[in-house]
C-alpha cells in the first residue's frame, strides 16, 4: 500500500519533469526529497536508496542527461536523472582484478585444506589410550 502512493506521488513529479520543469523544483512543490548522491559505483550503498537494487541498475543504464521512469525499490519510489558518468579507471580495475583473483585464490585453497581435514578427520579410527 505504501509502495502505491509513493508511486502515485512519483508519477505526478515524473509528469510534470517530463512537461519541462527541473527534477529539483517539482520535488520541492509536492513536497518530495530530492538529493544528489556522490559518485557511486554498482556495488556501493546509495544513502536512503540502498544497493543492489532496480536505482542503480537503472542508474548505470541510462545516459548523462537521461531521466527514468518510476523506480520502485524497497525503500521507496524514486525519479533518477543521470547528471554524469564518471568511467572506470582501467589502471586502477588492473590493481583490483589482481588483488581479487589473489584473494580468491587463497580462499579457494582454505577451503580445500579444510574439507581435506574434515574428511581426514570423518575417516580416521581414534583410539584414546590415555586411561594407561
Amino acid at each position: 500500500m505504501k509502495r502505491g502512493i509513493a508511486e502515485q506521488r512519483v508519477q505526478v513529479l515524473l509528469a510534470e519533469v517530463r512537461a519541462g520543469t527541473s527534477l529539483e523544483s517539482s520535488a520541492r512543490k509536492l513536497n518530495l526529497r530530492y538529493t544528489e548522491p556522490e559518485p557511486f559505483a554498482k556495488a556501493d550503498f546509495v544513502p536512503t536508496v540502498g544497493s543492489r537494487n532496480g536505482f542503480v541498475g537503472k542508474a548505470f543504464e541510462l545516459e548523462a542527461g537521461q531521466t527514468s521512469d518510476v523506480i520502485s525499490t524497497r525503500n521507496g519510489a524514486y525519479v533518477l536523472k543521470v547528471i554524469k558518468r564518471i568511467p572506470a579507471e582501467e589502471s586502477l580495475f588492473d590493481l583490483e582484478k589482481a588483488e581479487l583473483t589473489n584473494q580468491l585464490v587463497g580462499s579457494k585453497k582454505n577451503d580445500l585444506i579444510s574439507a581435506w581435514f574434515t574428511n581426514l578427520r570423518a575417516r580416521a579410527d581414534i583410539v584414546d589410550n590415555r586411561h594407561r
